[in-house]
């Protein structure tokens, strides 16, 4: 039987873990390996187990893991071919090495290079979705329903924490600025829906709009400063997983950053103020 073992960083988030995951999964659907992912239970989920975030996904055998062992395996991937685990043997995924029957993708390098094996007309139109929790479904039905979600335009400005991602704005005040500048053109008047980890950018996108909404949420981590939530904050986090599945209910959204599952929402490309100047339109 093939077999290949999957895991991310111990600081990597849910949309950094599925990424993982639907490369890995892509490619052993299409070679025959059952896929077997490790969830760290970890600081980059706010040490939650796979079972408080997500139901079950066909053909993925999933099992939660310590932060510490995620990482002994990280240093493994570094100083060895190889991993021994429950009396098991698998070869480490490098680039450039043979292919074997029992594998192990640590992280994004290895599952990128077994994306590029895995040809485009192979890969599934629509990546692997993420399957909320039923508790987290329920509630975010009631939150669509209360705010009227379908209605709205969902607003996700995702302010990066770490100074060498690529993505912006990062936490200084002339991104922030930089980033807001094209909201601010947007008609006030449209219904929106703001995600954000920003408590500045929540503040003038409320101020701007007339008719916002938004989930209640702490700002207790301060950097130069503005305030943003704590990603390591257990509660923040089961927030923001219901922001990701709330997003996807909307009528249009506006996304700076990314989330989870935003393969899946209707995404308005800029400029947003022509966006949402012909989402009015329609409206009326």
């Amino acid at each position: 039987m093939k077999k290949l073992v999957c895991v991310s960083s111990f600081s990597s988030g849910v949309k950094h873990r599925f990424a993982l995951l639907n490369q890995v999964k892509n490619f052993g659907d299409l070679h025959g390996y059952n896929v077997h992912f490790l969830w760290g239970v970890s600081r980059g989920v706010a040490y939650c187990r796979w079972e408080e975030f997500f139901g079950t996904i066909s053909g993925l055998q999933v099992t939660n893991i310590p932060e510490a062992e995620v990482a002994h395996i990280a240093k493994l991937s570094e100083t060895q071919d190889w991993i021994d685990r429950k009396r098991e043997s698998f070869d480490f995924v490098q680039e450039g090495e043979p292919l074997t029957n029992r594998l192990f993708a640590y992280n994004l390098k290895a599952s990128s290079y077994l994306e590029r094996l895995t040809p485009l007309e192979c890969r599934p139109k629509m990546r692997l979705l993420a399957p909320p929790a039923q508790h987290i479904r329920l509630a975010v039905a009631a939150i669509a329903a209360q705010h009227g979600l379908g209605d709205r335009v969902g607003i996700r400005v995702r302010v990066t924490e770490c100074r060498h991602d690529k993505r912006r704005p990062h936490r200084n005040q002339s991104e922030l600025e930089e980033c807001l500048d094209p909201l601010l053109q947007v008609d006030p008047g449209l219904p929106v829906f703001i995600v954000t980890d920003s408590e500045y950018i929540q503040q003038r996108l409320a101020a701007h709009f007339g008719n916002a909404t938004w989930l209640p949420k702490e700002f207790d981590l301060i950097e130069n400063g503005t305030r943003y939530v704590h990603r390591s904050d257990k509660p923040a986090m089961f927030t923001f997983l219901k922001e990701a599945f709330c997003l996807c209910e909307c009528r249009r959204v506006i996304n700076i950053g990314g989330f989870l599952n935003d393969q899946a929402a209707r995404i308005w490309p800029p400029p947003y103020s022509e966006a949402a100047a012909a989402l009015t339109a329609l409206a009326v």
